[in-house]
């Protein structure tokens, strides 16, 4: 058919009901993967292995960030001992030597330190998740109903939310695969930062790393208070103000 083909420039009349079909559509596919993601979120949030110090590689990086720390921590006293001469005052030798027994200390106990620290913060996570939820499962159930883009919006708003929603996952689950990453180097460099304790200009080397540590070793367990509580509320009503009160708490989670 020519002139079907053609459309209106041939005298044919194209109908707006395939387009705002095929538009439908593709705003029903987003929603679809949308949802499929969260989902699968939902069933490897619990399932995301714990970091485990005792591996070859980072003892290994471990050591050689020991040499050089060392390296570091001579020429800092070196420095110390410079500036102690050139003052007059023996306020710079008596920090560098105290960073040095700061210093080796920290190496003896960081990688220890780090491990209760983790083991604390996992077993803290299924605490929270066995007392709101009882079994990890149960939580991705509820998780992977938190929003559900099976509603009577509009298509063009259901595209928008389904976007938010996918991007939201995709950082939610991105951020908790950082912390491993990102824990397990600097529990693996942390030597440097510590050898930074001779000098009173690299101190906050050490201090910067220990708080960065700290409050990754921390998200995971702050993430599952964020979900037991977002996912114990209150059942909205209307199918936006659920959508919105779902997305608001991958939000929360996302830059907890």
């Amino acid at each position: 058919n020519l002139t079907g083909c053609l459309g209106s420039s041939a005298g044919g009349q194209v109908s707006s009901a395939g387009s705002t079909s095929g538009w439908d559509a593709i705003c029903q596919s987003f929603a679809k993967a949308a949802q499929e993601l969260l989902t699968s979120f939902a069933r490897s949030f619990s399932s995301i292995p714990p970091i485990n110090l005792s591996y070859s590689g980072i003892r290994s990086v471990y050591g050689l960030s020991l040499e050089i720390a060392a390296v570091v921590a001579a020429v800092l006293l070196m420095v110390q001992v410079i500036r102690t001469a050139l003052a007059h005052d023996g306020s710079a030798i008596v920090q560098g030597l105290t960073g040095i027994g700061k210093a080796a200390l920290s190496f003896v106990l960081i990688l220890g330190a780090a491990a209760t620290a983790l083991r604390a913060s996992d077993e803290l996570t299924g605490w929270i998740i066995t007392r709101t939820f009882g079994t990890p499962q149960a939580l991705a159930g509820r998780l992977g109903q938190l929003v559900t883009f099976r509603t009577g919006v509009s298509p063009s708003l259901l595209l928008v939310f389904a976007l938010a929603g996918i991007l939201l996952t995709l950082a939610l689950w991105g951020q908790l695969l950082i912390r491993n990453i990102a824990v397990t180097v600097l529990v693996a460099v942390s030597p440097i930062a510590a050898a930074g304790q001779v000098a009173h200009a690299s101190q906050q080397w050490w201090r910067k790393l220990v708080r960065v540590t700290i409050q990754l070793i921390a998200l995971k367990p702050a993430v599952a208070l964020i979900f037991a509580v977002g996912l114990t509320l209150p059942g909205t009503s209307g199918g936006i103000q659920k959508l919105l009160t779902g997305l608001l708490v991958l939000l929360l989670a996302g830059i907890a």
